[in-house]
């Protein structure tokens, strides 16, 4: 799991998910393989900033890695796709939580996406 000591640094760039094994269900055939995995998910670190006026992103590598690995599926568009593909397999689903709009995998649910991320998941 992600350690606060972790080596990522707190800047902005772009980073990318390999994993050493694809969820259920993915094609990983034609995707970019290297020794550690093959790269499934691309993100950026701060997104573009928004044009409708509201104020950019703050969130730099260090923010949006630490939260795709140990969040929640709510604030991350890497972990409802993870999660999904693990759902029949690990027993979850992707539901509605509180009053809100957002949606999670509950705490159980999150907690065994993190599980299976640390194990399989490497970020470059």
């Amino acid at each position: 799991m992600l350690e606060r000591s972790s080596q990522i640094p707190k800047v902005s760039g772009i980073y990318a998910w390999y994993f050493d094994e694809g969820p259920p269900g993915v094609d990983v055939r034609n995707c970019h393989d290297i020794p550690e995995g093959v790269m499934l998910y691309v993100g950026i670190a701060p997104k573009e900033p928004p044009r409708n006026g509201t104020p950019p992103s703050t969130q730099m590598l260090w923010n949006r890695i630490r939260y795709h690995y140990r969040g929640n599926a709510y604030g991350s568009s890497l972990r409802p796709k993870v999660g999904c593909h693990l759902a029949d397999n690990i027993g979850i689903a992707l539901r509605r939580v509180g009053s809100g709009s957002g949606l999670t995998f509950t705490h159980h649910g999150e907690r065994q996406i993190s599980e299976w991320m640390s194990r399989h998941a490497r970020v470059s």
